[in-house]
């Protein structure tokens, strides 16, 4: 961790700001929360993120958009993405387009052959992965056809 000198001056809100950015993209609204965490003025923060919006060192559409890939592959649906981004006070209809573009039920059936594996799934198995499912954002549909793809032909309850 770097040290200070002692009577040297704090960084400015902007160059803090700045240099969270430099790590990764954030949203505005975090941004702002992170620079009042660390002691600076909340019209100070605000100022520092509309200069770097004007910079265009921050967006929140690219935010949203790399926080959605990053969210897509690590195996989120469109309900889960569309809240997370919504949490960081942006509209989901930022991220609209990338999520239209995915075809959710072919995403859940592949992580569904990847969560159990080739052997046949029984009925307690698919009650489960139509929950995780569930849990990471998916809908109906997109469950429904990951379920139905893991019956067992044998099982009288599939499907």
């Amino acid at each position: 961790m770097k040290r200070r000198r002692e009577g040297a001056e704090p960084p400015k809100a902007y160059d803090r700001a700045l240099g969270l950015l430099v790590r990764r993209e954030h949203s505005a609204r975090e941004l702002e929360r992170k620079l009042k965490s660390k002691g600076y003025e909340a019209a100070d923060g605000a100022a520092a993120v509309a200069a770097l919006r004007r910079d265009d060192f921050q967006s929140d559409s690219r935010f949203a958009e790399a926080l959605a890939r990053q969210r897509l592959s690590a195996g989120y649906g469109p309900r889960y993405i569309q809240a997370e981004v919504s949490s960081h006070g942006i509209a989901s209809a930022l991220v609209r387009p990338l999520l239209d573009a995915v075809d959710w039920p072919a995403r859940a059936t592949e992580l569904a052959r990847r969560r159990l594996g080739a052997k046949p799934a029984t009925r307690e198995a698919r009650l489960k992965l139509a929950q995780w499912l569930a849990r990471r954002g998916f809908p109906g549909d997109a469950i429904r056809a990951a379920t139905s793809m893991s019956a067992d032909p044998a099982d009288p309850d599939a499907a």
